[in-house]
């Protein structure tokens, strides 16, 4: 009896895999996104979308307001005690900080150097800056920094060099003053005119009667003005 031999399934060779798998990858290449993005059209429309509208004026000014970076409050207490020009602010000087329990804590910078919160409190924990109890130079959360801007020189140039203010009720007084003044030689000079005339029209021979009329004018006119020529 004779045998069937079996039939064995010679392996594939090399270069036959790798003619299938080349084969695979350009069917991969030719559907993924970067092939499609190498025709001419795709790359026309990456060129119009990728192309950028000229920008406004307030929206440049936001932008280069976004690129400036905002000083922290080291930076700001280091500028405050080297800027001779900014002494009073260092010396009036008061914070907000966060505290874990309390909130927000007022506290004048001089106790706060004095005591131990300085080495307690971490300085991101500081959210306010403020001048003279009243101006907030620079705030964390509001990106508040009128250093850097140099608004905070006007408000300390109106407390060293205050102008006074005018009174006008002082004024007035003056001019008051000044009208009565004006006014007194005017009656003065009446009276002189008076007492001239009434010299002259008298003569030496005038009787006496006529010489008591007078007496009695010039004292009825003394009475009547006296009191504007104090």
């Amino acid at each position: 009896m004779s045998q069937s031999i079996p039939r064995f399934i010679q392996p594939s060779s090399s270069s036959s895999r790798s003619r299938s798998s080349s084969n695979a990858n350009s069917d991969v290449i030719s559907s993924s996104p970067s092939h499609l993005s190498s025709s001419p059209s795709m790359m026309e429309y990456y060129k119009k979308s990728s192309g950028s509208s000229p920008l406004s004026k307030e929206e440049e000014e936001l932008m280069n307001q976004k690129k400036e970076r905002f000083q922290t409050c080291k930076e700001v207490i280091d500028r405050l005690n080297w800027d001779e020009s900014l002494a009073d602010v260092m010396q009036n000087l008061a914070m907000i900080y966060k505290d874990r329990f309390e909130g927000d804590v007022f506290i004048s910078y001089s106790e706060y150097e004095n005591s131990e919160l300085k080495e307690d409190l971490p300085q991101h924990r500081i959210q306010s800056l403020i001048y003279r109890d009243e101006h907030v130079f620079w705030d964390k959360n509001k990106r508040i920094d009128l250093i850097t801007s140099k608004e905070i020189f006007p408000i300390i140039d109106s407390y060293l060099n205050p102008t006074e203010p005018i009174d006008e009720t002082s004024q007035g007084a003056e001019i008051k003053k000044k009208k009565k003044k004006n006014s007194k030689p005017s009656i003065s000079l009446e009276k002189s005119k008076a007492s001239t005339l009434l010299k002259t029209t008298s003569g030496e021979n005038l009787e006496d009667e006529e010489e008591d009329e007078i007496d009695q004018y010039i004292a009825e006119y003394d009475e009547e003005y006296g009191m504007y020529l104090k």
